[in-house]
Order: structure tokens, then sequence, then C-alpha cells
């Protein structure tokens, strides 16, 4: 699986499976420990918060009319793109963790020792999941220097650790092989983006009920793929102007590998002007996002430096999206509505929705 096809994971929301691969992702992911995975897997979890929680509504009246039928109801497909910054794009893999090594296979009078990763490594600047594509690799110092720090870090006296030395000169090719190289790719597109189907239905006393999602796929990479939200918002009495607040829950799952849940808080104020068959609905909002993802996977046995078995690994990530402010509108032609929505939060995302309005 050539990694330079790496897709970042949160673009199978898009449901274009057939030209997306989470399998590289978690391939990627295999050869980091959880400091590195957080900082390569960042711009994605902060991405995901910013583009799930865009285009929530399309205007800002809740109320409906009360005869014949007291209910309205909207229903369309909703897009948003959300544009990774350029600080967020390459980072600094980190060299703290320790290597526990074992020479025992390649000479049995070597001491096992464990030595910082900054002793062995060359500091590097590496893409994250929405980085270039280039494949940047993590090097290892000469081998003066490499040979230097793991004499010592091995016990003994000055005679034996010359005698170290030289038996680590005299193996160094298999002694590498134990301190491999580590290459990281992004995925090429510095943008993490969303589709779903929204239903929006109004009942009396201003209340509008949400349900958004996208129909459940099964990937041969990492299993099933389910994203569903709902949401509840309240329109809030006040003259001239419309005003609503409201909330909003989502969740997505890949497999096992990966579990996301997105909050949202928001207030808005606008008109709806026009006549009836026409009508233009711009608005002004301000909320609060708070995203988590959870993400497992398996370090094999050799592909990380110093490990010894294969390693299950399991975190928890927080995005760093927070406040944001959108401005949107929507335009509705008979029972037709076009929408569109800007939000700067910390990244800036975009949104288009188009569909059906009833009431």
């Amino acid at each position: 699986m050539k990694k330079g096809k790496l897709i970042a994971l949160i673009m199978l929301i898009i449901f274009c499976f057939g030209m997306l691969n989470a399998g590289d992702f978690e391939e990627t992911l295999s050869q980091m420990l959880e400091k590195n995975a957080k900082l390569y897997a960042q711009p994605l979890v902060t991405g995901f918060g910013s583009s799930m929680n865009s285009g929530l509504y399309k205007k800002v009246k809740c109320k409906t009319g009360i005869l014949p039928i007291p209910i309205g109801f909207d229903i369309g497909i909703i897009t948003s793109v959300s544009l990774v910054s350029d600080e967020d794009l390459t980072f600094d893999f980190d060299l703290s963790s320790d290597l526990d090594l074992d020479f025992g296979s390649i000479d049995p009078s070597l001491p096992n020792i464990t030595v910082k990763m900054s002793d062995i490594y060359n500091e590097t600047e590496v893409p994250t999941v929405c980085g270039e594509q280039d494949e940047i690799t993590v090097t290892r110092k000469t081998q003066t220097e490499v040979v230097s720090a793991l004499v010592n870090a091995m016990p003994g006296t000055v005679t034996e650790k010359q005698a170290y030395e030289i038996a680590l000169n005299n193996s160094y090719s298999s002694v590498k092989g134990l301190m491999q190289e580590i290459s990281l790719v992004g995925s090429g597109i510095p943008v993490v983006p969303s589709a779903n189907i929204q239903l929006n239905v109004r009942v009396p006393f201003g209340i509008e009920f949400s349900l958004r999602g996208a129909p459940e796929y099964e990937s041969p990479d990492v299993g099933k793929i389910q994203m569903i939200g709902f949401g509840v918002r309240k329109s809030v009495p006040v003259p001239i102007i419309d005003v609503s607040a409201g909330a909003f829950y989502q969740t997505l799952s890949i497999g096992d590998v990966f579990e996301a849940k997105n909050i949202n808080i928001h207030a808005e104020v606008g008109k709806t002007l026009g006549v009836p068959g026409f009508k233009f609905s711009p608005y002004l909002g301000v909320g609060m996002d708070k995203s988590t993802v959870d993400l497992s996977y398996t370090i094999v046995d050799g592909d990380l430096p110093g490990m010894d078995g294969d390693q299950e690994v399991s975190f928890t990530m927080e995005g760093e999206n927070t406040l944001r402010v959108n401005v949107g509108f929507s335009l509705q032609m008979a029972l037709l509505y076009l929408h569109s929505e800007y939000s700067v939060g910390k990244y800036q995302t975009a949104s288009l929705s188009v569909g059906f309005i009833f009431k």
C-alpha cells in the first residue's frame, strides 16, 4: 500500500469511498507513539469539528404557520470544507521518547539499554496528515554519533565500553536495523471536507428539530462507517429581527479506528425578506464548538524502533476549534432553496447546501 496515496481519514465522510483509503492513515499512525500521532492527526480533528459544525441552519426563523398544517420542514444535501492553516501542515517530530534496545540477536556481549530518541535521530520537520505528499524521513545521526550515544548509555568500565564500541562498529549494519528511520507523508490536501443529508422539522411555538447523517458504508480496510447527528433550535421573541438559539450533537465512527463526537451551541440573528415564492434570509451567528476524537491502532512488531512485540495504542484528542463566527444566507424560490455560509474560527470554513423546503 503506497503511502503517497494517503488521504486523510476524516475525508471518508464525503462518501466518495472508491477514491479514498483510510487504511493508509492507520498505517502511517502505526509508526508513531501517542505524542507524535496526536501532532500528526491534530489538523484532522480540528478540521472535522469546523467542517461538521457548519451549515447547521439555513435561516434564523423557526416559526411555521398554524393552519392548515402546523408543521414545516426542509431537506437538503450539505457540503462543507475547512481550510487547514499553513502552520498546521507540518510539525517537529517529537524525539523525547525512550528506545529500549535489545542487542541479544546481534552480539550477546552487548548489554540491553535504554536511550533517548534525540540521541539517535536528527530533529526533523515532517508533514501532518493534511500536509504535503512528499515523503520526509526522520534520519539517524552519523554512525560515530549513534555509536557514541549507545556506548554512553551502557554500564561498565572504560575498558568494557571500549570493547562495546568496537563491537557496535563491527556490527553496525545490524545495529542500525534496531533503529530504523521513520518516513511520513501527508495527504497533499490541506482541507477537511464533509457531506451529509439534513432534515429540519419546524413545529408550533417556534421550535425546530434537526436530523442529519449519511448512508452507512462498509469499508474493506477499516470496517463500518456510520455518521448521525441531531439538534434543536428555538426562536426567541424579539421585535423587528429574528433571533434563535440551539444546540447540535454529531457522531462519526469508522470501524474500530476512529470515533468522533461533536457538540455545537449557537445563537443567530437575521431577517427573512421577500414575497411569497421568493425569499432571501441573511443571518449572522456565533457558536461554541467542542470536538473529541478517539483513535485506536496497532503498532506491529518491527514497525517502530525499540518496539518488542505488537502494541495497541488508543487515546482521545480534542479539537482546537472553540469560538466561531459565521455569516450566511438562504435563497428560497418556490420549494427550492440554496444556502451558503462562511465561518471563521480556528479554521476558515465554507458551506453550500441545496434542497427543498415546505413552509
